[in-house]
């Protein structure tokens, strides 16, 4: 036993270690009555901050894309559990490396600090939190990148402006809550309580700053996240969806991927999609225009196994 533990303990020691860089980031918000003067309302925070950094392959949040629920349940209530599952899955898929997690801030204009890992394969980050009390307004930066001419940058701010994540229509900051059906596209918020004097003025900004492992980018000696070859299946979105399902699958070795969508009522569709054995994670697309609402369950099928979720489609 004492030899197993000891040959496990040098294995273990002569793996290739991961490159890691270690930056912080601050967060001062700027939002006041002093600067944001039009119906300013009471108790303005700022929700915890939640992110992560990722490769190119993953994208959190965008302009123009539909906000998921992650997204869409940090933006309206401020949390961040959701959104942290979703970043975690995309670590074990290989799209991401590390979750940020921040604190808030609980009487906005104010400041608050975290900490976190990336590496030269993960050199993006995004990172948000709600402007609170709102519909669904937030602020944050989606798919920056802190490597530039293969250099960590050693310090960036950015100016953080507000965005609408589409999902509540209400348009003041304490408005009821309405919610979109369908959800639109997130969108870049340029009036309202945001224009002062016909200026859009900033919210307040990010500052990420390099702590260690700062210098030129490592990346002969990393060992990047294996993706998984395995068939496996993520969580359907949007959920509630509209025109279409998007599915994550990791095919393993199978080509083509069968989709049946089944509701209660024993109607189904089944929709077969080409895949690209041993590519890692991709995503099927179902369109479901033509489907009653209601609750209906998925079954992924590839190869020999079979998985089963379920998606509300709405009308």
């Amino acid at each position: 036993m004492k030899r197993c533990l000891f040959l496990l303990l040098a294995a273990l020691l002569a793996a290739p270690a991961i490159a890691q860089t270690t930056y912080s980031v601050r967060f001062d918000s700027e939002w006041s009555a002093a600067t944001h003067p039009s119906s300013f309302p009471p108790n303005p925070h700022m929700s915890p901050l939640i992110g992560g950094t990722h490769d190119s392959s993953y994208s959190m949040w965008g302009p123009g894309q539909t906000a998921r629920n992650g997204m869409e349940i940090m933006a309206e209530s401020g949390g961040t559990a959701l959104l942290q599952s979703e970043v975690n899955a995309r670590i074990t898929f290989g799209n991401a490396f590390s979750v940020i997690n921040g604190g808030g801030i609980g009487v906005s204009p104010g400041s608050v600090t975290t900490t976190f890992e990336i590496t030269g394969a993960y050199p993006l980050v995004s990172l948000v939190s709600m402007i609170a009390p709102s519909p669904d307004w937030f602020v944050g930066v989606h798919d920056l990148s802190l490597v530039e001419n293969r250099e960590w940058i050693s310090e960036i701010t950015v100016d953080l402006f507000p965005y609408d994540s589409g999902t509540d229509s209400g348009s003041g900051y304490t408005s009821a809550n309405a919610d979109t059906n369908p959800a639109e596209p997130i969108t870049a918020l340029t009036g309202g309580p945001f224009l002062v004097n016909g200026q859009l003025r900033r919210i307040g900004t990010f500052t990420f700053t390099c702590q260690t492992g700062c210098g030129a980018v490592v990346t002969e000696t990393e060992d990047p996240r294996v993706v998984p070859q395995e068939f496996a299946v993520g969580s359907p979105f949007p959920n509630p969806a509209v025109d279409q399902v998007s599915i994550p699958v990791t095919p393993g070795d199978a080509s083509s991927i069968t989709v049946e969508l089944v509701n209660a009522l024993g109607q189904k569709i089944t929709h077969s999609a080409p895949v690209s054995p041993g590519q890692g994670e991709q995503i099927v697309r179902v369109p479901v225009t033509t489907l009653a609402s209601g609750v209906w369950f998925i079954r992924v099928s590839g190869s020999s196994q079979t998985t089963t979720s379920r998606v509300v489609l709405a009308r």
